[in-house]
């Protein structure tokens, strides 16, 4: 094992049944914006053509690096948001991240993170997915 554990990968390793499915989506967004895959842009805009002021929000986009894969299984999860578009709003993505995992994020946790590191060899737990979770 001489490749380095990412910061989701070690947060599930470090307790596979205490992690929130939150918190891993987080650390993958921002493993993804360090390595340059994506990155985060803060900019004004005008939420209604009737409202005089503008507000700053934040937007991911892709990043140089977006094209130099090939990427883990929770990393593909985000990147193909940008296959079409080449950015989204905070909130756009909060809505297209819900709508993928049916609005229940540890859907994340099962399906994307513990099968990347079932994968890799570095768990071998057994889960059985309930509808209690």
């Amino acid at each position: 094992m001489d490749q380095l554990l990412r910061p989701y990968e070690y947060h599930y390793l470090n307790s596979p049944f205490l992690c929130q499915g939150e918190e891993l989506l987080e650390y993958v967004l921002r493993d993804l914006c360090l390595r340059n895959a994506l990155q985060h842009e803060d900019r004004w805009v005008y939420l209604t053509a009737r409202e005089p002021r503008s507000l700053i929000r934040t937007f991911i986009q892709r990043g140089p690096d977006f094209d130099k894969g090939p990427f883990s299984l929770p990393k593909q999860f985000f990147l193909d948001f940008f296959e079409k578009k080449d950015a989204f709003s905070s909130s756009q993505m909060v809505g297209l991240i819900g709508e993928r995992l049916d609005e229940n994020p540890d859907i994340f946790k099962s399906d994307y993170v513990y099968k990347d590191l079932h994968k890799k060899g570095y768990c071998m737990l057994f889960l059985v997915n309930t509808s209690e979770g």
